[in-house]
């Protein structure tokens, strides 16, 4: 189950640029108590290192980094951008909703992938996520989803 709270969700948030996108849902999971700073550079060094494959659906990305020591806690952060960015996607670019993922190990990873995936992969929930206008409706959408 996806374990969300109101400190890992931000609504129209302004971001430059992918990096900035990425460390803004990192810092979503910092506030979770779930990571530590070097997480989220790490978050920000594998986009850098491998490219937009983070960007898994049209306006969807889940940044994220393997696990490691400065993970604290399996976790999960959601980010609204007040505009679209570009992460370089030749199919699935600009992105809106920005999802940070940690795992303290592999499975844990796969299986927050994969609830994420169900949760964002419908288009009425999309569509709901856009005009929620607060952090618990954003909330209740995701964990009504993952059922």
């Amino acid at each position: 189950m996806l374990r969300l709270t109101e400190k890992g969700v931000d609504l129209d948030v302004t971001a430059t640029d992918a990096k900035e996108a990425i460390r803004l849902a990192g810092r979503g999971l910092e506030r979770e108590g779930k990571v530590t700073g070097a997480y989220v550079d790490r978050m920000v060094e594998a986009y850098e290192s491998v490219g937009a494959y983070i960007v898994v659906a049209p306006g969807i990305a889940f940044p994220h980094a393997r696990p490691g020591e400065d993970v604290l806690g399996a976790g999960v952060s959601f980010i609204r951008l007040q505009e679209p960015v570009r992460f370089g996607h030749d199919l699935h670019d600009p992105v809106t909703f920005v999802c940070g993922l940690c795992g303290v190990d592999k499975m844990g990873h796969i299986n927050m992938l994969q609830q994420l995936s169900r949760a964002l992969g419908n288009d009425d929930t999309l569509a709901m996520l856009k005009q929620a206008k607060t952090k618990q409706q954003i909330i209740n959408l995701l964990q009504k989803e993952e059922k």
